[in-house]
């Protein structure tokens, strides 16, 4: 499984995600295909599993949820920007997971459509664990984390053809150390009210189920 997991990850970066497909997994970790079958089913759980295991989500999730109820105000807001920082060092670090990225702008199929809904999954979760400990009369959190985090990703993929963005450069460490600078300031704004809250008052996140996504109609 291991193999075959690591297989999805080479190709990405010598290839591109375009070139995943059955055989070139099988060949790539030296195994049948029929073991890809036997363990994920499909070529598509693979590559889910694949993307859900590189990503931050799952990680942030398992340590940081069950801990949230005993939170103070700062430790909450220090548990978030960690997360939202820790989500767009992994992609960073990660030109396969780019690569997964771009190809989820570039192309509308099935399995992109999967990648994407299971990562809203993931993080929709993730933050409702938040959510439950901030008032009902803060301001939109969801949508800012939105807008924070959909800023830090096109940053990170502009890097592949860019080597600056309105004057910071994407490039070198001191280019980045601005962004996250920036990052953790407009963070700590959306969190500026966030407290405790008693036990046992939850509220959901606002916003769309997660499972679905607006098809846009074509000319």
């Amino acid at each position: 499984m291991q193999r075959l997991l690591a297989a999805v990850g080479s190709i990405i970066r010598e290839k591109g995600f375009g070139a995943v497909g059955v055989n070139a997994v099988a060949r790539k970790a030296g195994v049948d295909k029929v073991l890809l079958y036997r363990y994920f089913g499909d070529l598509d759980t693979l590559v889910k599993e694949y993307v859900s295991v590189s990503d931050y989500y799952r990680t942030a999730a398992s340590t940081v949820s069950p801990s949230l109820d005993r939170f103070t105000r700062e430790e909450i807001h220090n548990a978030g920007r960690q997360i939202l920082l820790g989500q767009l060092r992994r992609l960073r670090d990660s030109p396969d997971l780019q690569e997964i990225y771009r190809w989820e702008l570039s192309v509308d199929n099935r399995l992109t459509r999967s990648l994407a809904e299971q990562r809203e999954r993931e993080g929709v979760a993730l933050l409702s664990s938040f959510a439950e400990r901030i008032p009902v009369s803060h301001p939109d959190l969801a949508a800012m984390i939105a807008v924070i985090l959909a800023g830090g990703i096109h940053l990170i993929l502009r890097t592949k053809s860019a080597d600056v963005f309105n004057g910071v450069e994407l490039c070198t460490p001191a280019g980045w150390q601005r962004i996250e600078s920036a990052i953790e300031e407009l963070f700590g704004l959306a969190m500026g009210r966030a407290t405790n809250r008693p036990a046992g008052r939850r509220r959901a996140v606002a916003g769309r189920n997660p499972g679905t996504r607006r098809r846009e109609s074509r000319a």
